[in-house]
């Protein structure tokens, strides 16, 4: 069971994602965080598989903080999302392994998750 920290405001989006992977994979919520501090301050502690997170947050773009991560834990995936396909590039730059177009779509989610546990998914 793979465990997943989100980090995003908006509790639609945390909502959709746990949708979404139920869908896919067997998972468990490690963490939910509004802020990108407050995520850091329990990556340890929740030590996540995945990590989906906004772009656009408070205090700290998701693309810093993508970046902290990686350096932090360089095996955790990290996926972030955005309605701005724009930060893609910037994303990946910053070690980011995939990259969610909100809306969030079922096959876009399906497609990173079968990249990153090809032989964990559900089809």
């Amino acid at each position: 069971m793979k465990r997943i920290m989100i980090i995003d405001e908006n509790t639609e989006v945390v909502n959709d994602i746990a949708i979404m992977l139920s869908q896919f994979m067997e998972f468990i919520v490690s963490g939910v965080h509004l802020t990108a501090v407050e995520a850091l301050q329990h990556l340890k502690s929740e030590d996540p598989e995945i990590i989906f997170i906004n772009v656009l947050l408070n205090g700290m773009t998701g693309i810093k903080l993508a970046d902290k991560i990686k350096k932090y834990n360089p095996s955790a995936k990290v996926v972030l999302m955005s309605e701005d396909k724009r930060f893609r590039i910037d994303g990946y730059n910053a070690g980011a392994d995939g990259f969610l177009v909100k809306p969030l779509d079922n096959k876009e989610m399906h497609n990173i998750l079968e990249r990153f546990y090809p032989d964990d998914i559900k089809h």
